[in-house]
């Protein structure tokens, strides 16, 4: 594991050095393991810490490997929302976001069924001590891509982390077209303030 780890710290040297980015995109899953949690990968997190870099959550489709998405094939269907969010609670359970305050969060798809869950999982914070700090805190500091194209849940997104935590996205390339048009028309349709749209 210390060679793979060792390869994604000069990657983000040279990335770092290209001047060319802002952060880097990781797979919410990691093959063979280790989640994106284990503290092998500290050094990556204390690196794009030390950097104030972001980072951009997106899905893998193994559908979190579990047989029963992989064998319906609802690895992307459902596979992928239910990556997002988990993922990213698995950063809040290991306490990432708080150990490693100066990085930017961004996870797509609205997080998942994060917005729907939220009251949920701050019940298993203050009930059960199942996260290190409050979880709907945490999330609000986090930023989430529109890319799910159902307003009701672009707003219930909205209300749950605070409008200012959403942007545009397209999830280019899956969806192309009209569906690529699609991702931005629903939320300059939406019902926000045009101030809110910006």
């Amino acid at each position: 594991m210390r060679e793979h780890v060792d390869a994604a710290l000069k990657e983000l040297e040279w990335i770092e050095n290209s001047g060319q980015f802002c952060g880097i995109g990781l797979p919410t899953l990691l093959a063979q393991q280790p989640y994106l949690s284990d503290s092998s990968l500290d050094p990556v997190w204390s690196f794009l810490n030390e950097r104030a870099m972001v980072v951009n959550m997106h899905p893998t489709g193994c559908g979190v490997n579990s047989p029963w998405l992989l064998r319906h094939k609802l690895e992307w269907v459902n596979g992928a929302p239910v990556e997002d969010a988990t993922a990213t609670l698995e950063l809040l359970k290991a306490d990432i976001p708080r150990r490693f305050p100066h990085i930017t969060f961004h996870v797509a798809h609205l997080g998942g069924d994060l917005p729907m869950l939220a009251q949920r999982i701050e019940d298993n914070y203050e009930d059960w001590d199942a996260f290190p700090a409050s979880p709907n805190e945490s999330l609000r500091k986090f930023f989430f891509d529109a890319a799910n194209f159902h307003e009701p849940s672009l707003a219930l997104a909205a209300e749950t982390f605070g409008v200012s935590q959403l942007m545009g996205g397209s999830d280019f390339p899956y969806f192309q077209e009209e569906k690529y048009v699609r991702a931005f028309d629903y939320v300059r349709t939406s019902r926000f303030t045009d101030e809110e749209k910006k």
